[in-house]
């Protein structure tokens, strides 16, 4: 299973910078996931990249059902 480092932080602050310099909130994700998915499929395959993306929208889901509490 794939982990999620410290980095990361530091990657979403330079793609929120991005997006606020170039307001296109759209093209940096899209560029940000089509980048993530190449390389997360190269490094550990369908199965593992897929489960990747998938907990990810699952914490996406979970935070917005806790906001609209």
């Amino acid at each position: 299973e794939m982990c999620i480092r410290d980095s990361t932080t530091a990657g979403e602050t330079v793609l929120n910078t991005a997006t606020a310099i170039h307001g296109e909130p759209l093209g940096v994700g899209l560029a940000a996931g089509r980048y993530a998915a190449m390389k997360l499929y190269q490094m550990h395959g369908r199965a593992e990249t897929m489960a990747f993306f998938d907990s990810c929208i699952q914490t996406v889901e979970i935070s917005e059902d806790i906001s609209a509490k």
